[in-house]
């Protein structure tokens, strides 16, 4: 399978090529970069993979929470692309993928993943292992810091740094290539027309529509 995996949402861009099982990967380190440089490195990795977006079989993408402009511009990429070529997305979790990260990192087999939401809020969600992918303990959500209770478990995240008692060390973590791939291979896929972005706020407080 020919697969075209984006993270956008949080931290560094992602962009990840799996060509039958072999991996071709790229980062952008600075947000405000983000546009300028997403087509040049995907392709980049076209070319190193000696291959052509006709070839794809499908694309794949965290659907947040996160960043709104990241969020907005791998959607706008996917669904041109998926609609062009009639090729389905896989979508999941920001805080799922980091979950993954730190199952792979930690070895944690439950993580609860905070992520500084601003405007006084957090990202949180909890996560668990079961055949190598962190499934979801119940769905992620849209706190105050007030309102978090945390489980007893490994916790990730920067919103823990904004918790005024520091009962849970912020531990690092880097999403890389492998959790890209493995939650992207899994992951429930969705048409051009059917994808959703998780924003966790606003008047549709879970799930909106993206359109352009």
């Amino acid at each position: 399978m020919n697969l075209l995996a984006l993270h956008t949402a949080y931290q560094d861009t992602l962009v990840v090529l799996s060509v039958n099982g072999q991996q071709f990967s790229a980062s952008i380190h600075e947000p405000r970069e983000q546009t300028r440089q997403l087509l040049p490195k995907v392709d980049g990795l076209l070319k190193q993979a000696n291959l052509s977006l006709t070839s794809l079989d499908a694309l794949a993408m965290s659907h947040g929470p996160g960043s709104f402009v990241g969020l907005r511009l791998a959607a706008s990429f996917c669904q041109s692309i998926a609609y062009a070529l009639k090729l389905p997305i896989a979508t999941f979790s920001t805080l799922q993928l980091l979950a993954q990260a730190a199952y792979r990192t930690y070895g944690a087999e439950e993580v609860a993943v905070c992520l500084n939401a601003y405007m006084g809020e957090l990202y949180v969600g909890h996560y668990r292992q079961k055949a190598g992918i962190m499934q979801p303990v119940q769905a992620d959500c849209l706190l105050k810091p007030q309102d978090l209770l945390l489980p007893d478990c490994l916790c990730v995240g920067n919103g823990l740094d904004t918790l005024d008692e520091k009962t849970h060390n912020a531990l690092p973590i880097t999403i890389l290539a492998d959790d890209l791939l493995s939650l992207a291979q899994q992951a429930p896929r969705v048409s051009a027309s059917d994808l959703k972005l998780s924003y966790l706020r606003g008047r549709s407080a879970w799930q909106t529509s993206f359109k352009e």
